[in-house]
This record gives structure tokens, sequence and C-alpha cells, in this order.
């Protein structure tokens, strides 16, 4: 590893490499002088020497070698930046710890190459080829999206069919079971065929600029597909690592000082359209510690901007409680009546500049914004919204900060500031018993849930969009169901009716992020096919002897042949 680390030190000019990010950077004897790139200043005091490979700043102090900036300027760790740097010199990284490594490193390699030949691909079908004319109308004419932010996030399209993109990286030297291993097919019961069809594909790029794994969205409105499908976790790709649209942010985020998050991609899209551009969302799932992280090498303020529905609400106090943990300064922002940032740049683009401007510490947000909704001269008002306001407060680490927002909640609500703190306690008392199943991930194996449920509720929440009639889907999955899985039932189907029981929301969450199946959206179809044809089997069968030990409902003729109806028509869904 030394011997590379030198070679990459005598193949670059370390002025030649800095000068391409300080253009001020000048040559004045045997060293070169510029503004320092890591503070502000007028008069230059940012000094490197080709000779001995160094660089100083006398006004900060910062300094060290081609290494040493590159981590800095680029916010990489150090392995990062020696791929950078050998990248530019032209030099292989030839010496692993042992041949294991190796593989790894160039299966990586494959997976990389692989994902930008795909990228490519949707993106020449999407500009080029007639293929692509239903992904550019939507992109063009739905979303109002200019060639500008296509180049810029290098968005594409899968067209319809099967093996389209198959065909094109067979004939580039890869393999189908590398290309199934990449995340790009899938086979299924020995049957390859594409991952992502008829759908937009957001290409997702880790800091250094590589591709690494796709996000699509679906452009049928009449589709029981899911909106976004997402790559699977592969050697390169891990959702919780990454933030959608953070390498096209980073300059901006730096130069701001701000990153803000939001919860769609085409909400970063629609904001770099008009201009903010520091601007990143998760991958399909909860913010994690992982990603402010990230967030954390470029900037330590963010401002959360996320829908306004239940699963917004949540989405905002699980950021609070992981800023507070990263000591991130958090604020929100308040978009109004508007659905997502998307809808409001679409109707009121300025509006969203201002809104920006007007962010909030997200206490001050949910006391301001929230409060609208309630009459604190009605008691189940104020009980319902200081049950709102009081776990986000239990979220904050700074005891002063927690003692000024009670004070404001009691103004606000006119309840007493001893009651308010005894609630306090209540929430703080039912987190610590939770903490270690929170922390630890709850696993199938800590709670009771059956296999069935599972693949249900994953199924719901990966449909919520297209499933009308609820009681009817109820009335469709909850045979057999234990008392406590029917409650998980009720609360994927009416999300607004808030369970009693903490480790019941912990889990509906959990499914809702598909975290309980690995890869749902390729299991759920299957596992609920077989459930359902059991199901019509059953029925058929009753139907047929007019089985007494079934009971009275479901002896009558006329509500069997309804639930054989409903079934049959659910698996010619599945199947189509």
């Amino acid at each position: 590893m030394d011997s590379q680390v030198e070679e990459i030190k005598k193949a670059l000019n370390i002025a030649t490499v800095i000068q391409e990010y300080v253009p001020s950077l000048k040559q004045t004897g045997r060293n070169y002088f510029g503004l320092c790139p890591f503070h502000s200043e007028r008069t230059p005091s940012f000094s490197v020497s080709p000779d001995i490979g160094i660089y100083k700043c006398f006004g900060c102090g910062e300094g060290g070698d081609i290494f040493t900036f590159i981590e800095k300027i680029e916010h990489l760790e150090f392995r990062e930046a020696l791929v950078f740097l050998a990248k530019k010199a032209g030099i292989t990284i030839k010496s692993y710890d042992n041949e294991k490594s190796k593989a790894i490193e160039v299966l990586k390699d494959r997976a990389i190459k692989a994902s930008k030949l795909a990228a490519s691909f949707y993106h020449y079908i999407l500009l080029n080829h007639t293929l692509g004319k239903p992904g550019l109308e939507y992109l063009v004419t739905t979303r109002k999206i200019t060639l500008k932010e296509i180049e810029q996030y290098k968005l594409g399209y899968a067209p319809k069919g099967y093996h389209h993109l198959q065909n094109f990286l067979l004939k580039k030297g890869f393999t189908q079971a590398e290309l199934i291993t990449f995340g790009l097919l899938v086979d299924k019961e020995g049957k390859v065929y594409d991952k992502f069809r008829e759908r937009i594909i957001h290409p997702i790029h880790n800091v250094t600029g590589n591709i690494v794994g796709f996000s699509g969205r679906i452009i049928s409105t009449s589709s029981l597909a899911p909106k976004y499908l997402n790559s699977p976790e592969t050697i390169i790709y891990h959702k919780s690592e990454l933030l959608y649209g953070l390498y096209q942010a980073k300059e901006a985020i730096k130069e701001s000082g701000i990153a803000i998050i939001v919860e769609g991609n085409f909400d970063v899209i629609s904001s770099a359209k008009i201009g903010v551009s520091n601007i990143v969302c998760p991958l399909g799932t909860a913010l994690t510690a992982a990603q402010l992280e990230l967030i954390k090498r470029y900037t330590k303020n963010v401002y959360f901007c996320f829908d306004n529905d239940t699963a917004g609400r949540k989405a905002l106090l699980r950021s609070l409680e992981l800023a507070e943990k990263e000591q991130i300064t958090a604020k929100a922002i308040d978009i109004k009546t508007y659905k997502d940032v998307d809808e409001l740049i679409s109707k009121e683009p300025e509006s969203w500049k201002e809104s920006i401007k007007d962010a909030l510490d997200i206490p001050d947000y949910i006391l301001t914004a929230w409060s609208a909704n309630y009459s604190f001269t009605k008691p189940d008002d104020k009980i319902a919204f200081i049950n709102l306001v009081i776990p986000f407060l239990a979220k904050l680490q700074n005891q002063v900060k927690i003692d000024h927002y009670l004070q404001k909640l009691e103004h606000l609500t006119g309840t007493k500031y001893e009651i308010l703190v005894s609630n306090l306690h209540k929430v703080n008392t039912t987190s610590n018993e939770l903490s270690t199943l929170t922390e630890a991930e709850i696993s199938p194996t800590q709670i009771k849930i059956s296999k069935k449920l599972k693949m249900i509720l994953s199924y719901i929440y990966l449909n919520h969009n297209v499933i009308t009639n609820k009681q009817e889907l109820k009335d469709l999955y909850a045979d057999n169901l234990t008392p406590y899985e029917v409650a998980l039932l009720k609360s994927a189907l009416y999300p607004h009716m808030p369970l009693t029981d903490p480790l019941s929301s912990i889990l509906a969450e959990k499914i809702k992020l598909g975290e309980i199946l690995d890869q749902p959206e390729l299991q759920i179809k299957t596992m609920l096919k077989d459930y359902v044809k059991a199901r019509l089997q059953k029925y058929l069968l009753t139907l047929k002897t007019k089985d007494l030990t079934v009971t009275n409902e479901e002896s009558n003729s006329t509500d069997i042949l309804r639930r054989i109806s409903t079934y049959t028509r659910k698996i010619a869904e599945l199947n189509g």
C-alpha cells in the first residue's frame, strides 16, 4: 500500500491537481500561492510546494500532502482518495490483503461498469429511441422536466419488454449470473428478465460519481406495480448509506452550508430546476444515521421537508432524533397545504425559495404549523396536540431547549407546566423500555408475527396508492390472524388510526420500509399468489361440498361466490 501511495505521488504534480480546485493558484519562484479553498480570505495565504509535495495555509492552518488535500476537498475517506488519485494518474491499484479481497474488488469493478453501461443504455433509450417516447413525454409534459435536468441526473427510461437491457449487456461481455447479482436482472423460477420495465430510471451515484444502483418510477397510472422500484442490496449498493442527488448537490451544499432533505426523487429534480440544488433524498427508506454521517462531510445544518401526512410526521420525528444524536442543527420547512415539494414548485416556484428562508427549528415548526388544526378550547384537541408534540420534545438532547419549548406549549395550550413535564417523563420511560429493541433493528424472531401477515402488510404498503376498497381487502386477508395481527392489518389499511401498542407501531413502520422481507418486491407476488390460490381452493371446495364445519357466513352461497370472485380477480391481477 505504501509503495502505491508513493507511486501516485510521483506520477501527479500536487500543484497541477490543486489548481483544478484553486484557480487563483499562481507560481511565484519555486512555490505556488493562491486563495485558500478551506476558508474565506481576500489575500492569498495558501501555499503549495511541488518540490516536497505539500500544501499549507498560513491563514487557517490546513496542510498536508496530495492525499490529505483530496480527502479534505472531496470529503473522502483515505481509501476513496487513493482510488480517486490512482484513476487520475492512470495507475491500477494492484495490492490486496488477500485473494478474497482481490476477488471482491474485481467484482465491484464489474458491477460499477455494468451499472454505468445500464445507465447509458436507459439514457440513450429515453432521448434517442422510439421506445423511449412514453418516458420522455412523461418527463417533459407531465413533470415539466427540461433537458438540463435529464442530463444533470442522467435520467433514463426502461421500455416495455423483458430483455432489452439483458441483450445489450450480454453483448458487452457480462453474464446472466453477474447481472442478477448486480441487481439488473431478475431470476424467477428459471426465467431471467430485466428488473426495470416501463419506468423512468433514476441512476444513483455514490459521492465519487460512480453509478451504484437505480430507482425506477412507474409511469402508468393503471398499473398495480409499486410506484417506485429500487435496486436490491448488492456488492456496491447499500441504500441506507446513500442519498439520491448527493453527488450532484455536494458542491451546492458546501457553498450554502445547508443540506435540504426531502422525500422523493422528483422533489430533488424539481428543486434543482429552479436553482435550489443543495437538496437530496433517502432511497425509499426512512433517514438513517449513516446518511446523516454522509451529510456531515459537507455541512452540519440540515433542513427537512417531508410530505404533509402521517408518514411525513413520523419521518420528521425520526429525523429529529437522528439529528440530535449526530449534533446536527435541524430545521423544518413548511410547505403549507401542498402535499409535497414537487407540487409546490409546479404551482408556486418562488414560494419554495421563500419557504426555505423561513425554515424553523423543528419544535417551533410543530408549534406553529401544526397548531392551526387544533382548537385549544376543546379538551380533546388539546390532548391530541400535546400527545403529538411531546414525543418531539423528548428527542431533544438539551435540557434548556426542552424547558423552553415546554413553556411555549404551556402558553399555547393553557396546560399546566407540571402536567406537560409528567407527560414528557412518561414518553421518555416508554422510549427507554423500547430503545434496546429499536436499536437492535427488530427482527421477526423478536416479535411473534406470521410470515403471512408480513407478506400481506408489505403488499399493502407497496400498493397503498391503488387500494380502493379497504374493507374488502381486510375481509380478504384477515382470516386466521390473531387479534394482535388484525390490529397491525388495520393500522396498514387505516394509518390515521394510531396503534396503542408501541411495538406494533415500530413493526408496522419497519414493514412499510420493506425491512422485514429481503427484496420484498421480488418475494411478495409469489407469496401472495400462493396464499390467494389456497384461499380460492378452500372456497371452491366449500361451495362444492357445502362443508358444515365452516361458519354460517361462509356457508352462504352468495357470500362464497363473492369471495371466489374476489380471489379469482386477485389472481388475474397478480398474473398480469
